[in-house]
């Protein structure tokens, strides 16, 4: 069974002064007026079905993240605090088969 992992996490720090903490550059519309975040989420069109999918983001994110791709609010995890790149899909992984029950 395929799943896919959306990392949206990130301090808002690096496109800066656009985008800050409360908005991070994954939701500002900056390519054809979609989201960052919009557009990975679209590439994963027929390859993984979109019950598969699981987006990661900060915790203050989390439900702009769950409302913007339209998933399901197990579908998400939220980073309680920031870490690095290993830890952000770490978690995920770990948890997919227990977020998202195979058919």
């Amino acid at each position: 069974m395929r799943y896919a992992v959306i990392l949206a996490v990130g301090s808002g720090t690096q496109l800066s002064p656009w985008s800050r903490s409360a908005l991070p550059k994954q939701l500002l519309p900056l390519a054809s007026g979609s989201t960052l975040l919009q557009l990975a989420h679209d590439r994963l069109e027929g390859l993984v079905s979109a019950e598969h999918r699981v987006g990661c983001a900060r915790l203050s994110h989390q439900d702009i993240i769950c409302r913007s791709l339209g998933l399901s609010a197990n579908q998400t995890l939220g980073e309680p605090m920031g870490r690095d790149t290993a830890a952000a899909l770490g978690s995920p992984r770990q948890s997919c088969t227990r977020l998202i029950p195979p058919r």
